[in-house]
């Protein structure tokens, strides 16, 4: 059962895969799984070339296919990521 909640460290939330490399069946009911997955990408090396070059929707497919993640789900990422890129041109 998902504990997670808005005061948790995102390093400690679900994710889509448990600590010892299950499939966690948990993560889509996740109430915090929107953050867990903005923190993630911008968290990868990978990711941040990709989204410097093309943009961040340009990662869109890669990271649905990995979490499952429904095109609302990536619709409240995608707010996430405008917000903090907003405050960070301010």
């Amino acid at each position: 059962m998902c504990y997670c909640n808005e005061s948790f460290d995102i390093r400690c939330t679900c994710w889509v895969r448990n600590n010892d490399g299950t499939k966690n069946k948990q993560f889509l009911k996740c109430p915090m799984r929107h953050e867990t997955t903005y923190e993630r990408i911008m968290n990868e090396y990978k990711y941040y070339k990709i989204i410097e070059k093309s943009g961040f929707n340009a990662i869109k497919d890669e990271i649905v296919k990995i979490t499952k993640l429904t095109p609302k789900d990536w619709d409240i990422i995608v707010d996430i990521y405008e917000k903090y890129k907003d405050e960070d041109n301010e």
